[in-house]
């Protein structure tokens, strides 16, 4: 029985993980960014243990950046484009939400958030560095953002786009 989770041959997953201190004290309690592309779980006791264990060692330390600021999103999305070239891209923004305020708060480095027009030019930026004409998929994994004030500026630079099912 193979364990489910994490990059294969065909699908590769990469992550931009921010952590705040006493958030989380698992996986060694660190509280910088990280960037990982996550494998399958190896851990004897995956389906028990709470918080899960990330089983993947990082790809890289950025230490301690601001991931509400745009600019550092936008360079995640060009370097995962450049580095792992692929026919199609999903993006994921996971965190808390505010409707039209924004989502994804950095709680250490000045509680900004992502905007709508702070997404709206990143993703444009994105797609002109990378030459990519349209990303296929967003995911919302924030309460609130799934309103047509969001949708409608993420139209221009995605073919389709869900959220989550929390407080939609």
């Amino acid at each position: 029985f193979e364990r489910a989770g994490g990059s294969t041959q065909n699908v590769r997953i990469l992550a931009l993980l921010d952590r705040t201190s006493d958030y989380d004290q698992s996986n060694g309690d660190w509280t910088d960014t990280r960037l990982f592309e996550p494998g399958p779980d190896t851990s004897d006791d995956y389906q028990t243990v709470f918080p899960p264990t990330i089983d993947t060692e990082p790809l890289g330390d950025l230490g301690e950046i601001d991931t509400a600021y745009p600019g550092n999103l936008l360079d995640f999305i060009v370097w995962g484009v450049k580095t792992y070239p692929a026919q199609h891209y999903a993006i994921i923004l996971n965190d808390h939400g505010g409707a039209w305020y924004g989502t994804v708060q950095d709680e250490t480095t000045g509680h900004g958030l992502l905007t709508i027009p702070g997404l709206s030019q990143t993703f444009d930026a994105a797609l002109k560095n990378t030459g990519v004409n349209k990303f296929d998929l967003l995911i919302n994994d924030a309460c609130l953002m799934s309103g047509v004030e969001h949708y409608s500026a993420m139209s221009r630079y995605f073919d389709y786009a869900i959220g989550s099912p929390e407080i939609t």
